[in-house]
């Protein structure tokens, strides 16, 4: 009992540690050096693996459910490719928008994205440990993830969207300026401008200040200015994955359960 309460507070503390140092350094390491992306490569690679595996395992199952051990075709189909291309498509997604969200994101949402990020991972390892007692594996942690991701997203949404939505209650200078203006705002905002990353940020920066420019001039056209900030639930849907998984493989590697073929 005592270890499992242990488990219970170490695997998220670990995982909101390791996820908040990671990205946190990537941000500030931006302005100051052209090697930044290294600060983003462990969780990268932890990202990637984990939910190859997570895919891996979840197609196994059902795939021994269909065909029988001793049939010819058992060996045919492994599924490794599937889980590979599954772990890429997600980890690319991912990892870019959540690094390029930290960049951009003012010192005011800091403690907003913390809050989310200690919501995923204790989300997770609580409905984990409820589902280990009913579901067998895999699908206990397919369905764990689902739910903690969900919870994760909602609840990111509902804050990212309200900070979007008042964006001119704290950034008035999208006010003053006309589209152009804009667009020179983003473009003076990009960290590190004689950096080899640069022109890679141009284009995320300049869409970013012409939308928060567009949500404040759409502020009496309630429902448009609500479409123009509905990146924040995408964004909410992909920290809040990164968190899970990554909660997922510090749980496996406590458990001494990791394994990749």
């Amino acid at each position: 009992m005592g270890k499992q309460i242990s488990r219970s507070i170490t695997v998220p503390f670990l995982t909101i540690l390791f996820v908040t140092l990671s990205l946190l350094a990537w941000s500030l390491a931006i302005d100051l050096t052209d090697f930044a992306p290294v600060f983003l490569v462990p969780l990268s690679v932890i990202f990637y693996r984990s939910v190859y595996r997570l895919q891996l395992d979840t197609w196994i199952a059902h795939y021994e459910l269909i065909v029988k051990k001793d049939s010819n075709l058992y060996n045919l189909i492994n599924g490794k490719l599937r889980a590979h291309l599954s772990a890429l498509i997600l980890t690319l997604s991912s990892i870019p928008v959540v690094a390029w969200f930290f960049v951009t994101a003012p010192g005011s949402l800091y403690s907003a994205l913390c809050a989310i990020i200690v919501i995923a991972c204790t989300s997770f390892f609580t409905i984990k440990r409820s589902l280990d007692k009913h579901i067998n594996e895999p699908f206990a942690t397919k369905y764990a993830v689902y739910f903690a991701t969900l919870i994760g997203a909602v609840l990111s949404f509902l804050i990212l969207w309200w900070y979007a939505w008042a964006i001119d209650l704290h950034d008035a200078k999208y006010q003053l300026v006309d589209l152009v203006g804009a667009v020179q705002l983003g473009k003076s905002a990009i960290p590190n401008p004689n950096s080899i990353f640069a022109p890679l940020f141009t284009i995320p920066f300049v869409l970013e200040a012409i939308k928060l420019w567009s949500v404040v001039q759409l502020k009496d056209y309630s429902n448009l200015a609500f479409l123009l900030s509905l990146e924040a639930a995408l964004v909410g849907l992909l920290i809040s994955k990164l968190c899970v998984i990554v909660t997922y493989f510090v749980d496996q590697v406590l458990l001494g359960t990791v394994y990749y073929e």
